[in-house]
């Protein structure tokens, strides 16, 4: 009876090895895809912002000079 308790004893830290294995497995590749999904939102963002400066320049730079007065009469 004392060995059977014995194996079970062990039984369930081997069990609990494994588990605690995998959930660190588990975990690394959680982490992986959170870094990632973090860096692709960023440079999404970047880029955005970017692209907005840009945007915002040309659109500045036309209303300016279309209201310059080339032929006008004063």
């Amino acid at each position: 009876m004392a060995m059977n308790l014995r194996l079970d004893v062990m039984d369930m830290e081997n069990n609990h090895r494994s588990c605690c294995n995998d959930l660190a497995i588990v975990n690394e590749k959680q982490e992986r895809r959170v870094r990632y999904h973090e860096t692709r939102a960023q440079n999404l963002t970047i880029a955005y912002l970017i692209l907005l400066g840009i945007y915002t320049m040309a659109i500045s730079h036309r209303s300016s000079t279309s209201l310059q007065c080339k032929n006008c009469i004063i």
